[in-house]
């Protein structure tokens, strides 16, 4: 009877310790939270990639010379609050556990240091309206009789230059462009369709209703052209206006006579 007794209470100790079995519900819900936190985590994860690799252009340029010294500052404290913010939602969702925040009040403070470094030195560089690159000269000749001439709000009078070399009723079109950014091109219209005036790539002039007009197009795969000019302009402390690539210069050459016949 003993025996018996010992066994049984055994079996009752047994059922007490044996582990609770947790619930395919609970389960699926924990991986379903777990791969929403992912998903919403995925865009500052692409964010601290994109910074990582910002870093390393920017640590390349400090060893080539150039003073970016609180822009790799102002680099390391994005990089340490996006991961720091990436931490703090998975560990708040998956573990209920809270992070430290002295980390964010650093990456605080890198932020600061590096915007007001940066701000005071991109404040000093000297902004350079003309780009240290010679123009190339794209022109066409054209024969008139007569011709109504509409100027981009860049052309004026100024680009009508009188050459009394050319012959009578020659006029001839130069544009000044930089190649490693543009190529131009001068195509005529013979639809006699109207071109606004202040449309960028219309000099509209008119020649017994034929319209000549510009295109400019822009070269493919020369984002090494804007870096290596970025680079050039820092190391002398310059920094060219990149709007200045595309820019072109409209040079418009008549005789005297012609020039009497142009109406604008």
């Amino acid at each position: 009877i003993f025996d018996v007794k010992i066994k049984k209470e055994d079996k009752i100790e047994e059922k007490k310790v044996a582990p609770k079995k947790e619930s395919n519900a609970s389960n699926v819900m924990y991986s379903l939270i777990k791969a929403i936190v992912f998903i919403g985590t995925l865009p500052l994860l692409a964010l601290t990639l994109s910074l990582y690799f910002i870093l390393l252009i920017l640590l390349y340029f400090i060893y080539k010379g150039l003073f970016l010294v609180g822009f790799i500052i102002l680099t390391i404290g994005f990089i340490m609050m996006f991961t720091y913010i990436m931490v703090y939602i998975n560990k708040i969702a998956l573990t209920k556990k809270k992070n430290h925040l002295f980390l964010i009040f650093i990456a605080i403070f890198l932020i600061s240091l590096g915007s007001i470094i940066s701000i005071d030195y991109v404040y000093n560089l000297n902004r350079i309206e003309t780009l240290p690159i010679e123009k190339n000269i794209y022109s066409k000749n054209f024969n008139i009789s007569r011709a109504t001439v509409y100027f981009p709000d860049y052309v004026n009078e100024e680009n009508i230059i009188v050459d009394d070399t050319l012959p009578d009723n020659q006029l001839v079109i130069e544009i000044k462009y930089y190649p490693d950014y543009i190529t131009p091109n001068i195509n005529v219209d013979d639809s006699g369709s109207a071109c606004e005036p202040s449309a960028e790539a219309c000099i509209a002039i008119y020649l017994d209703r034929h319209r000549i007009y510009f295109e400019k197009t822009e070269v493919e795969n020369n984002r090494y052209k804007y870096l290596s000019l970025l680079y050039d302009g820092l190391k002398e402390n310059n920094l060219y206006e990149f709007n200045k690539t595309t820019s072109i210069d409209i040079t418009i050459k008549v005789n005297t006579n012609t020039k009497t016949k142009i109406t604008y």
